[in-house]
């Protein structure tokens, strides 16, 4: 047997064994999951910009990324995010 048979038959088996993905289900999962993060992150550097008008926008921004992270802590606390990752995919961690 040839190099490139064997090349062949090893790849035939690979794409045969490989889990089949739904892509276009993934793909709308991981857009709203990840669009639903970034407006909880807009809605947070929006209320700290009311809060706190005298900040300047980097300092919103970190501020608005430690929240984020720390729900994202406190829902792997508690099991809510490893559904949440499954669910969305790249779209739940992507954002932060």
């Amino acid at each position: 047997m040839d190099r490139q048979e064997r090349n062949k038959e090893y790849l035939d088996y690979v794409s045969e064994k490989a889990p089949k993905t739904k892509a276009p289900k993934s793909l709308f999962w991981a857009f709203v999951i990840g669009g639903l993060i970034c407006c909880l992150g807009q809605f947070i550097a929006d209320s700290i910009k009311i809060l706190f008008p005298a900040l300047y926008q980097t300092e919103i921004n970190t501020w608005m990324l430690i929240i984020l992270i720390f729900i994202a802590i406190l829902f792997t606390g508690i099991g809510i995010w490893d559904r949440v990752g499954y669910l969305g995919g790249a779209g739940a961690f992507i954002p932060i």
